[in-house]
């Protein structure tokens, strides 16, 4: 390819990478912005890519055959097995301006691992930094991937849909996440709780959907102590909730509200006369919540 080579898809590639598209990140292609593989089935690795300088889009779609996301995702030659090079890395920037992540259609992907390498010097591991400027992960139809990286300096924007396991939003809200804005969550099967520490640690969160997450019993003991820029609040089709947090009446920057199809909710938190409720309320949506008998 040219050397100037901006965008790169590889759609329905069925058999292993080439070599040039195995090691792109260290062929000299450091123009590239945006890289899609779509439905590469039968590729059991995923190319290195993480020292592309100026990678900004990248989006990972229908990789069948492979289980794990590891360490050829990050260094090139599988360095972080190599004790001899692990020093190549320390102090080193991976995905250094990656702004967007997708992950989809993984059906067998089962693990996808931080990025660490081993030293020479201590003879013990050490976490590279990576994705510095991610912005946008979605990931979507992985329904075996149950772990995850859980430092996303940045992160404003998470989207996840149809995983089994409640595990990995709770790994990727560690208590160093602190900078979402935008979160959805849709048919996370096993998820019974919202992790606290998304919803209290992240001050700036704006927009909150919960959706089709049937065994999902609780959300928070308070909402009171959360983001006050919440102002887009949707709980779809959680059959097991019962009762929703108490402290919903003080967010006081909610202007859209949507509870539907909770049909075992049955009464909403009581709101205490010194509260101001929903000064910014535009839209209150309440259906389909069959068990309601109070309001």
């Amino acid at each position: 390819p040219h050397p100037n080579l901006k965008i790169l898809t590889v759609k329905n590639f069925m058999d292993e990478f080439p070599p040039w598209v195995r090691r792109i990140a260290s062929l000299g292609f450091d123009n590239v912005v945006q890289i899609k593989f779509l439905g590469c089935k039968r590729c059991r690795e995923i190319p290195s890519l993480g020292q592309l300088p100026n990678l900004q889009y990248l989006e990972l779609n229908g990789f069948d055959s492979v289980t794990h996301i590891g360490p050829s995702f990050y260094f090139a030659n599988n360095h972080s097995e190599s004790n001899s090079s692990g020093n190549d890395y320390h102090g080193r920037t991976l995905y250094p301006a990656l702004k967007s992540l997708t992950i989809e259609d993984m059906p067998n992907l089962l693990e996808w691992m931080e990025a660490r390498v081993m030293s020479t010097v201590t003879a013990a591991d050490f976490q590279v930094a990576v994705f510095p400027n991610l912005k946008e992960l979605t990931i979507n139809r992985c329904p075996q991937l149950n772990s995850a990286p859980s430092h996303f300096p940045r992160l404003k924007q998470l989207s996840m849909s149809s995983i089994e396991s409640g595990l990995l939003l709770e790994r990727i809200c560690g208590n160093m996440l602190t900078t979402l804005k935008d979160v959805e969550i849709r048919l996370v099967h096993e998820l019974t709780s919202i992790p606290h520490q998304m919803l209290y640690n992240n001050r700036s969160l704006t927009s909150l959907t919960i959706s089709s997450c049937h065994s999902l019993e609780h959300i928070a003991e308070n909402l009171s102590c959360c983001s006050p820029c919440l102002r887009k609040l949707e709980i779809i089709n959680c059959e097991k909730l019962t009762m929703l947090p108490e402290g919903l009446y003080s967010l006081q920057s909610l202007e859209n509200l949507i509870i539907s199809q909770c049909p075992n909710l049955t009464s909403l938190p009581s709101i205490h006369e010194e509260v101001e409720a929903f000064t910014c309320l535009r839209r209150l949506n309440i259906s389909h919540c069959d068990g309601l008998t109070v309001v």
